[in-house]
């Protein structure tokens, strides 16, 4: 599950290089819900799905941008006055930033600033509270959509009656509790890299073929 996890997430990142391709998650994700609410489980398991891709997506090219400039080096300056030293970088930093998330964005970084109650939901990662029910008939799914959702909300009483639910169904594996958004420290470091080369160099998925092997490897 790892592996596959982390297939999805350079997907994701590697669609944040290809203009046009990246679908501002909060929209997606609205799409999802209403798909939900008609009983359009199929369709709203794949607007959901898409929504965490993208807003996947988005984290890994910020993460690469960050990266990137934080390894730019400062621009030279005359003799000036001490705050032109000292913001200089500061100002040099966020250009660098908007530029890098400017060329790996489409469209524009302004159209993925979502609203703050969609941030959070996808921080309380609401969108597998969606996913459970609509990945009914996949029973896997299902509990492991619901299991990621009770890790980040432990107090949700609802859940908690789901999750009891689930374990006491015939058919459902002890493996199927896992967190889709957690991942071993190794895969983790190892799908950062990938991220940052497949932004960086987006024909280049050798790292990609290495990250999905990294669980065989263990």
């Amino acid at each position: 599950m790892a592996s596959l996890l982390c297939l999805s997430l350079l997907a994701a990142a590697a669609a944040a290089t290809s203009p046009g391709r990246l679908v501002p998650f909060d929209l997606l994700y609205a799409d999802g819900v209403r798909a939900y609410l008609a009983r359009d489980w199929a369709r709203a398991a794949e607007l959901l799905q898409r929504a965490l891709h993208s807003y996947a997506g988005l984290r890994a090219a910020r993460r690469a941008c960050r990266a990137a400039c934080a390894r730019q080096e400062p621009l030279g300056g005359g003799p000036g006055r001490w705050e032109a030293a000292l913001l200089g970088p500061v100002l040099q930093r966020a250009r660098c930033l908007q530029q890098c998330l400017g060329r790996r964005l489409r469209p524009a970084p302004s159209a993925h600033r979502a609203s703050r109650a969609v941030r959070r939901d996808f921080e309380r990662r609401e969108p597998y509270n969606y996913l459970q029910v609509a990945f009914f008939q996949k029973l896997d799914q299902a509990v492991s959509a619901a299991h990621t959702f009770f890790v980040a909300n432990p107090q949700h009483l609802q859940m908690r009656e789901d999750i009891e639910k689930y374990r006491r169904m015939s058919g459902v594996k002890s493996d199927s509790f896992q967190d889709l958004e957690a991942t071993p420290h190794w895969v983790r470091a190892q799908c950062r890299a990938t991220h940052e080369q497949l932004l960086l160099h987006p024909r280049d998925r050798s790292g990609a073929l290495i990250c999905s092997h990294t669980k065989a490897m263990a």
